[in-house]
């Protein structure tokens, strides 16, 4: 089974506690995305897309972390919408 990620938006209500995208905003040490990942492995996803912008921010944080699954990034060029994102995907 597989899972899509949706981690391309602008974040802009996140502002200032946080620069990056919204799912980077650390908790306990680790960024969001990091539980949600951790999340989908307990229930056997082994295979995730994540969706990000063209900064690749998500991309860049999560190599920090041994998560041991297949991770595959696609860019969303333009913040168009949650449709948009999952059509990239």
């Amino acid at each position: 089974m597989q899972a899509v990620i949706l981690a391309a938006g602008e974040s802009s209500r996140f502002w200032p506690l946080n620069q990056r995208h919204k799912s980077l905003l650390k908790i306990m040490g680790k960024p969001l995305i990091w539980y949600t990942i951790e999340s989908l492995k307990r229930v056997g996803i082994k295979d995730i897309i994540i969706v990000q912008g063209p900064k690749r921010d998500v991309e860049e944080e999560l190599k920090n972390y041994q998560l041991g699954i297949e991770i595959k990034y696609v860019i969303q060029p333009e913040p168009k919408g949650m449709g948009d994102a999952v059509l990239c995907a």
